[in-house]
């Protein structure tokens, strides 16, 4: 039974899209590494987002199936890149796994960093940069900032109703947030955090806020997930339209040439 369904197993890997799958259930204490199962990957080497959306609609159709309100809410963290603790990184890095020569090298990569300004030819004397970040423009900077950011992207709860899922955002995940925030050295731009409550049922709609850092956060209309514009009801009307413009934009463009 078990050469079975190690057999099973093996030729369900054999697929690139369920190797991706299998690598979701993957935790950080667990005993199979990240580099033990591939992620799957666009040619130029970036990793598949489409797969992601799907997920992402798949959940709210399931949680509508289910006849209940699914509400996500998103966070921003307050200048990016420059926001990163080198130490916090090294040790996500590490959860996840990933080669000791590596994490090694972003530590070099992240370290003894400096900087000068230019003004109408002036240069300013060189300062040294204790807490710099991650450096604006290198192509590594935003793999790095995925890694450090990847605990706390987007969340979302399901229930009955928008309402009864602001009690639930409050208490698990804003709590969670803010508790990410002081841990990892990073601040969070409230005025950036995003509430929408997915629902094509007005009676389960609510204006309600949650409070982030003592501020409400007010649930909007649209959001915009891994570069989508989405919803409340998943139309995708607006975004449609915005991409339809774009598109006659750089036809009309192009006839000028």
């Amino acid at each position: 039974m078990r050469r079975q369904r190690r057999r099973c197993w093996k030729d369900f890997l054999a697929e690139p899209t369920n190797i991706w799958k299998a690598a979701k259930y993957l935790t950080d204490s667990g005993s199979s590494g990240l580099a033990r199962i591939a992620r799957l990957k666009h040619q130029d080497g970036y990793a598949e987002s489409c797969e992601e959306i799907s997920e992402t609609l798949q959940r709210i159709y399931d949680a509508w199936r289910e006849g209940k309100v699914l509400s996500l809410l998103s966070f921003d963290v307050k200048g990016a890149y420059n926001g990163v603790s080198r130490d916090v990184l090294l040790r996500r890095l590490r959860q996840r796994r990933i080669p000791e020569v590596l994490v090694k090298w972003v530590e070099t990569f992240c370290s003894n960093r400096s900087a000068s300004v230019v003004v109408n030819g002036e240069t300013s004397r060189v300062i040294d940069l204790p807490q710099a970040g991650l450096p604006q423009g290198s192509p590594l900077s935003p793999m790095l900032f995925l890694f450090f950011n990847a605990d706390l992207v987007y969340a979302w709860v399901t229930g009955s109703s928008a309402s009864e899922n602001v009690a639930k955002l409050q208490r698990t995940v804003v709590a969670r947030a803010e508790e990410w925030e002081a841990t990892s050295g990073a601040t969070f731009e409230t005025g950036k955090t995003t509430l929408i409550y997915f629902t094509r049922n007005e009676q389960r709609r609510s204006d309600e806020p949650i409070v982030v850092k003592g501020r409400e956060v007010h649930p909007k209309a649209e959001a915009k997930i891994l570069g989508v514009v989405f919803d409340q009801e998943l139309r995708f009307k607006a975004y449609a339209g915005r991409i339809a413009k774009r598109g006659i934009q750089a036809a009309l463009a192009l006839k000028r040439l």
